[in-house]
């Protein structure tokens, strides 16, 4: 039996404003992107928990990023796929001392192997 261990980056700073505004106004912040862009606005988040998760001894974990995105449109699924295993090669260039290492993709249904 393996140990996992899972970090899902996201803005905490950019959600409690967001969620400060649906209280106070009934909507938040309207964010408009390309398709596939919602990964973009993770990117620095996840890369930033890697190069730290990088430095750790995991070596008896799997190591899980999660990239929480919103349910994708049909149509922009394919490019949120390639965009995924595009990332994916960014956060290769990292030395991980884990068993394995995966990026986690929920609104995909896939785990992209690191």
């Amino acid at each position: 039996m393996d140990r996992i261990e899972i970090a899902k980056p996201h803005d905490g700073q950019l959600k409690a404003n967001d969620n400060r505004l649906l209280n106070e106004r009934g909507f938040g912040h309207i964010r408009v992107c390309d398709l596939g862009g919602q990964l973009d606005a993770l990117t620095p988040w996840i890369v930033d928990t890697a190069e730290k998760k990088s430095l750790k001894d995991y070596s008896d974990c799997t190591l899980v990023l999660v990239a929480a995105t919103d349910p994708p449109f049909d149509e922009e699924l394919p490019i949120l796929e390639q965009r995924c295993i595009e990332f994916v090669q960014t956060l290769r260039s990292m030395a991980y001392r884990a068993k394995r290492a995966f990026l986690a993709v929920p609104s995909l249904d896939k785990c992209f192997k690191i």
